[in-house]
């Protein structure tokens, strides 16, 4: 019965710091907009496409039809998604700043955008200004970066018309101006903070296939059709794939933690329900084998509450013995959770607390059945039988 209570308890309170984490990613703020939103793939075969010029013109003459659709209020592209697993790196020079290229000091995420791609994300924009038409291949090379970079490589300052480039051994045209700060975006919804990232006119550098971004007004799924329709309406052969909205994105991003968050539920749910029968069995039997005692007290004159107590003394002893096991164990493995939780400490006294009443609780009502049994003892029975 001890064994089982402590195993429960700690299982209860990996329970609750899990339930707890969970919540704080769905009430976190992820630095774009999840709702109204629809994403999808565009892949401009090289053999069609071979010059940079012409898929940047297709990608934004497509955005414009888009952009002209019902209901559509921006569209934009980009060469990735926030939540889908990009992480890449480039090592960055920052003009003034020494750098010792051998280690490899400065980086940061690196990503291409097309004009209103950070409007249609939702992706807020802090100073500055993001990505345009402008921003062309004969255009002087642009950059738009995140806070986190601006305030790991510009602390205290304005970044904005700062140079940046990503060649150790950087030319004129190598350079890249700062035109905008944008909002962070982290790299997924349990990481601690955001990375330093930028972002370059898709337009300077391009990439073959394109993530498509939509905002709406409405339900951006009824966009979808009029996605498809233009797509077809400028090269019948392209596939528009991948088509999701930013909340299933969402969702699947977080879908680890919860079926971390399902598994330890069951477990514990398992685990209680089995201390709860336990310990019923226990006491149960225990009152079986005094009931002889219990009838000798009633005839001498105890009252029914008296023995309830006498019962659930008995049992709490035990339960409290088996909840302070639990205790010891959590706090022992919580070094071992503490990387799968957000935003709560692996020790949190309130989990701690709430996971131990719930334990007690199911103990007594565990106890209580056999108690009241004990004050239902026939005393003459009891005595005929001494």
């Amino acid at each position: 019965m001890v064994g089982e209570i402590g195993l429960a308890s700690a299982l209860l309170i990996g329970a609750g710091l899990f339930l707890r984490s969970f919540v704080n990613l769905l009430h976190q703020d992820p630095g774009f907009q999840t709702q109204h939103v629809v994403t999808a793939v565009v892949s401009l075969p090289d053999a069609r496409y071979k010059e940079s010029t012409r898929k940047v013109g297709f990608f934004h003459e497509y955005l414009s039809r888009l952009s002209n659709l019902p209901g559509v209020r921006s569209a934009g592209a980009s060469s990735d998604l926030p939540w889908t697993g990009w992480d890449e790196n480039a090592g960055v020079t920052i003009e003034g700043h020494p750098t010792d290229t051998t280690k490899n000091e400065n980086h940061a995420r690196y990503h291409a955008a097309m004009p209103g791609y950070f409007e249609a994300q939702g992706i807020p924009l802090i100073a500055g200004r993001t990505i345009s038409d402008l921003d062309q291949d004969k255009a002087p090379n642009v950059l738009v970066i995140n806070q986190a970079m601006a305030r790991r490589y510009w602390p205290g300052e304005n970044p904005i018309g700062r140079r940046v480039t990503t060649s150790s051994r950087p030319t004129e045209k190598d350079w890249a101006t700062v035109i905008g700060i944008v909002g962070d975006v982290k790299d997924g919804p349990s990481s601690k903070s955001a990375e330093p990232a930028f972002w370059w006119s898709e337009a300077q550098a391009t990439f073959p296939a394109l993530q498509i971004v939509v905002r709406t007004d409405g339900d951006p799924v009824a966009a979808i059709s009029g996605m498809r329709h233009e797509l077809a309406q400028m090269d019948p052969s392209l596939p528009l794939s991948k088509i999701r909205t930013m909340e299933e994105i969402a969702g699947a991003s977080r879908s680890g933690s919860r079926f971390v968050l399902v598994l330890t539920g069951i477990f514990a749910a398992l685990a209680l329900l089995l201390a709860a029968i336990g310990t019923y069995g226990v006491i149960a039997y225990s009152v079986a084998l005094r009931t002889h005692e219990f009838g000798l007290r009633i005839a001498l004159g105890a009252r029914g509450r008296d023995l309830i107590s006498l019962v659930l003394s008995q049992g709490l002893r035990l339960a409290a013995i088996g909840v302070a096991l639990g205790l010891i164990l959590s706090l022992t493995l919580a070094k071992l959770i503490a990387n799968l939780l957000y935003g709560i400490d692996a020790r949190d006294p309130v989990t701690f607390g709430g996971a131990t009443l719930v334990a007690l609780l199911v103990a007594i009502i565990a106890c209580l059945v056999p108690a009241v049994r004990a004050t239902e003892v026939d005393p003459i029975i009891s005595l005929r039988a001494e």
